[in-house]
């Protein structure tokens, strides 16, 4: 399974717009058997993800094993 890696490091807003970007981000690499990884995601945005029940959905890492 490859992985599709999203820097998020510089997100400082995610609005619904931002959320359904993401959303169309994660269903593209499913349907390409890849995995989306959220890289470097902000406290605020990681709350809003866990409030709107999408931690379940996304892959979120801090770091990338060896890869940066």
């Amino acid at each position: 399974l490859k992985k599709v890696i999203l820097d998020m490091s510089n997100v400082l807003f995610c609005d619904s717009y931002g959320i359904t970007f993401l959303l169309q981000c994660y269903r593209k690499a499913k349907n390409t058997k890849k995995e989306l990884v959220l890289y470097k995601v902000n406290p605020l945005l990681y709350n809003l993800l866990n409030n709107c029940g999408l931690l379940n959905v996304f892959s979120v890492m801090d770091k990338l094993n060896g890869l940066e």
